[in-house]
């Protein structure tokens, strides 16, 4: 398969942090705690990070596991991530976002400990959302339309 584009859509309507993601007819709701000024009716988006991490690396998972022919029943990603709120809310100079991201995986299968480590480490280097979190990548506004 050769490079492809993903449209995604998120909108936010009349409260104040609940949003709507779409891609592909699929929806999503974001929110913020009530704690932070939201309805608490989502998760936020940096736990849809976590979320879309954990959920890219079990596909790869699976991926993997059917190419080497290694059997694995249950699968199950612990993920938990460090950030600053102070810098998403801009009261201290410094990175909005994640510091570290840790994961503890966990999987249910007959072959050798040594190969379904192999297999994750052949997850890790197949996943996309791992390799966008952990390298660079070119992010930019392409415009904005101000609607009256």
């Amino acid at each position: 398969m050769a490079q492809t584009t993903i449209k995604a859509y998120v909108d936010k309507k009349n409260e104040k942090y609940y949003l709507t993601g779409t891609c592909r007819g699929f929806k999503v709701e974001m929110d913020m705690t009530e704690e932070s000024g939201g309805t608490n009716k989502g998760m936020n988006p940096m736990e849809m990070v976590l979320c879309g991490l954990g959920g890219c690396e079990i596909m790869s998972l699976i991926s993997n596991s059917k190419e080497h022919k290694i059997n694995i029943g249950d699968v199950w990603i612990e993920l938990e991530g460090d950030y600053d709120t102070d810098g998403a809310t801009r009261k201290k100079d410094i990175r909005p976002g994640f510091l570290e991201i840790r994961c503890i995986v966990h999987v249910k299968s007959d072959a050798p400990e040594e190969k379904v480590r192999e297999l994750v480490e052949k997850m890790q280097k197949s996943s996309p959302v791992y390799d966008t979190i952990s390298n660079a990548v070119r992010l930019q506004v392409k415009g904005v339309v101000v609607e009256k």
